[in-house]
């Protein structure tokens, strides 16, 4: 995940942006390029955020140049939220130069239409995800796994806990990464159990099993929240 360096920043004032803009001519040149991709003057606030983007976080005209057109087109305007949220990623990612912009961004566009269904199986709004549901598709995407996979984990936390479950869902998905099975047909092949549920997502035939026996660790799970629900029972008996 991203660590917001923000908090860290330096606090330019007023004087130090005016100066960085006046003398600095590679930080001049970015912020002209900003104007006219947002098509209006910058506000000090978010002149200050360029300024913490190139100055602090590192990414230097080229990298935030690329940021700001990626932002500009995929969202249709350029919010100082968005841009200092994209800006923290993408130094925690290395990517500082315009060469390394471009490469990431065209694996991104490349894996969109993947993420975009990863996110549908989660029944994630594919605009706006949530950071968890960011999380989830991120290891989806890193460790192989295609969208149908991910709906069956979703499926089987349903079964499993009754309600979804982010967390349990990226533990399935955990689980079947260390086990070496990612596809449909791997995941069924080692859990005869989860045959029912991919019957659900139209991947496989339905063949009959006797085996409803959870993993170990799914087992210590739901025996966590069991023991947990105990707990609260007893408090509220006691009337605590």
């Amino acid at each position: 995940a991203a660590t917001d360096k923000s908090a860290e920043a330096p606090r330019y004032t007023g004087d130090e942006l005016r100066r960085a803009r006046l003398d600095d001519q590679t930080f001049s040149g970015l912020c002209d390029a900003a104007e006219g991709i947002t098509g209006r003057a910058l506000t000090e606030g978010q002149l200050r955020c360029l300024l913490t983007i190139y100055d602090y976080l590192g990414l230097d005209a080229g990298a935030t140049i690329e940021l700001l057109s990626y932002l500009k087109s995929e969202k249709g305007t350029v919010r100082t939220t968005d841009l200092r949220r994209e800006a923290n990623q993408w130094a925690d990612m290395g990517i500082v130069t315009a060469q390394a912009a471009q490469q990431y961004l065209t694996r991104r566009a490349d894996e969109k239409p993947l993420s975009e269904a990863i996110y549908r199986a989660l029944g994630a709004d594919t605009e706006q995800p949530a950071p968890k549901e960011q999380r989830v598709c991120r290891f989806a995407l890193a460790h192989g796994f295609p969208a149908e996979s991910v709906e069956l984990a979703v499926r089987r936390t349903e079964a499993h806990q009754g309600h979804r479950s982010l967390d349990y869902t990226l533990g399935i998905l955990r689980q079947w990464e260390k086990s070496g099975v990612h596809t449909i047909s791997e995941i069924t092949a080692l859990e005869p159990e989860s045959r029912t549920a991919a019957v659900a997502v139209g991947q496989t035939e339905a063949q009959p099993t006797d085996s409803g026996t959870l993993a170990d660790w799914e087992q210590a799970w739901l025996a966590q929240k069991e023991e947990i629900r105990r707990r609260m029972k007893e408090a509220e008996a006691n009337g605590l």
